[in-house]
């Protein structure tokens, strides 16, 4: 069977309305990839609230497999609220900091949980070794003047562009991902 691996990642502050949205568009694609033989992955990052928390209601009511990777291991207890969430702690080194530099603004600004939370996006697009990309990157942020998502979310976008991976901004681009997933 086909895999298809979507990583949904956006803003903690993203709008009750909005996250309904994705999830009912999340839904309708995975609708879509199910007729067409696929299995679905989700990768995310296992925040208190935003699109992180579209994972956790799809683990609940859609044959998913779901990937929750933490930035460190103090989380790790929340596999026994979410048990159909695999939730996976990956220690960091300099290759994670290489990248993290590299896409960063202000690296030497950030904190080490700072660091930790943007390693962790690394892993949520690309895997635990980082040599397993997902097929699309679903998120929902707030944008610069530019076009360019801002935050936290920025980093796992720009990452995710960096090795080709397609990105999908609810708010411009869900039926762009729709109608990607109607011609695989």
């Amino acid at each position: 069977m086909k895999e298809y691996k979507i990583a949904i990642i956006g803003s903690r502050e993203t709008p009750e309305d909005v996250m309904q949205e994705m999830l009912d568009t999340l839904r309708e694609g995975f609708r879509i990839l199910r007729k067409k033989g696929y299995t679905i992955t989700t990768r995310s990052g296992g925040c208190y609230k935003g699109p992180d928390q579209l994972q956790f209601m799809l683990a609940r009511t859609e044959d998913v497999k779901s990937v929750c990777y933490l930035p460190d291991e103090k989380k790790m207890w929340l596999g026994k609220i979410h048990p159909k969430v695999e939730f996976r702690y990956i220690p960091q080194d300099v290759q994670y900091r290489a990248v993290v530099a590299s896409l960063h603004p202000n690296p030497d600004k950030l904190s080490p949980i700072a660091w930790a939370l943007h390693g962790r996006n690394l892993n949520i697009i690309a895997g635990d070794r980082l040599d397993e990309p997902v097929d699309a990157v679903y998120y929902f942020s707030d944008h610069d003047k530019h076009g360019n998502a801002k935050g936290g979310t920025a980093m796992g976008v720009k990452y995710a562009k960096s090795i080709d991976v397609p990105c999908y901004y609810h708010t411009a681009d869900r039926v762009k991902w729709l109608e990607s997933l109607r011609l695989l």
